[in-house]
């Protein structure tokens, strides 16, 4: 029998998949405020996400936020 789970998981994964690449755009762009939301919106849902903690580290650092960054 499949596992009724596994689309749900797929389609969360192109989601935040979707996200972060929109996130890292706007960030290349200088846009932060977006970035920054869009990191966020990932770790609201994945807060163990390596790459949204990466980029919003970064993020952070750019504005000169160092405690934040880290």
């Amino acid at each position: 029998m499949p596992n009724q789970n596994q689309p749900k998981k797929n389609e969360a994964t192109l989601v935040v998949a979707e996200t972060l690449q929109k996130a890292m755009a706007c960030h290349q762009a200088g846009d932060l405020a977006n970035a920054e939301h869009g990191y966020r919106a990932i770790l609201s849902t994945q807060p163990d996400s390596v790459d949204a903690l990466h980029y919003l580290g970064l993020l952070e650092a750019q504005r000169e936020r160092y405690v934040e960054a880290l």
